[in-house]
């Protein structure tokens, strides 16, 4: 602020030309320009955190999930960081760039576990989640705190940010991948694969159903036909299905489409004839 006045006084007397020099001011133009820096450094780490998510993550909602959690760590250490009374500066700008490489191991690789686990629902998933890369992690974790430790006694200002920045990372960083992320997982994560298979599976299954319901109603049937009355049962004890393992869900997909069309169980577009023969029998 000094610097800005000092150059809005001599612009008022052109004049005079007067130049305003302190040796302190390159940190006042640093000063300056820091806000607008951060958030330009901070924009691009996430974008290239998206990007490798996208090839390295299974679901695109996991990417997503991860960017948000490091958007929330960075948010935290910002916090902490007026609580500990560490300046936002040159040095604090590194380490909060930096916090984003730290930080997305944690929450990365508890994402990745958690779409290959094979728990019948998210709960589960992110349990199993944790166990396989919680200690990983932890180890982690503990080893690079160990390293910075002897930081804490240098007579150094600069390192002393260091210290406490990356102190910050680390406790912030594995308490929202190990506690927060699972979580999160566990309401909102991404399916698995094969379970996204047999929901579309299921959604092909009710397209069948209903087409099936017309061209009975077309040729004069009821939407009471026993047969339609089973498979409506079927199909709705399908849904409720939805979170049992994948070999019990196609297994039940199979059974309700020959029940759909006992000849030709994998055809979609059934034959007028063997429904005015269902209807024949139900009148």
């Amino acid at each position: 602020m000094r610097l800005l006045r000092f150059r809005a006084d001599l612009a008022q007397f052109p004049l005079l030309q007067g130049a305003a020099y302190n040796r302190n001011f390159v940190y006042f133009e640093s000063d300056d320009a820091i806000v607008p820096q951060t958030v330009s450094s901070l924009a691009s780490a996430g974008c290239a955190v998206i990007v490798v998510s996208l090839f390295l993550l299974p679901s695109l909602r996991g990417a997503i999930i991860v960017v948000g959690i490091l958007l929330v760590i960075d948010i935290v250490i910002l916090g902490f960081m007026a609580l500990w009374g560490l300046p936002l500066n040159l040095l604090t700008m590194v380490n909060l760039t930096i916090s984003i490489g730290f930080s997305v191991d944690y929450a990365t690789h508890t994402t990745h576990a958690f779409c290959h686990c094979m728990g019948q629902k998210r709960g589960l998933r992110a349990f199993e989640a944790v166990l396989l890369v919680g200690g990983p992690l932890l180890h982690g974790a503990l080893s690079t705190q160990l390293a910075v430790i002897p930081l804490a006694f240098v007579d150094s200002p600069v390192l002393s940010v260091f210290f406490k920045m990356t102190t910050l990372v680390i406790i912030v960083g594995v308490t929202h991948g190990l506690m927060l992320l699972p979580v999160l997982l566990s309401l909102i994560g991404p399916m698995q694969q094969s379970q996204q298979k047999m929901v579309q599976q299921l959604l092909a299954l009710q397209k069948q159903y209903d087409r099936l319901e017309e061209q009975i109603v077309a040729c004069g049937g009821s939407r009471e036909n026993p047969r339609l009355k089973k498979q409506r049962k079927a199909l709705r004890r399908l849904i409720e299905q939805q979170e049992q393992p994948p070999e019990t869900a196609r297994d039940a997909c199979l059974e309700f489409a020959k029940g759909l069309c006992p000849d030709h169980p994998k055809n979609v577009f059934l034959r007028n004839r063997q429904i005015r023969n269902w209807v024949q029998q139900e009148k």
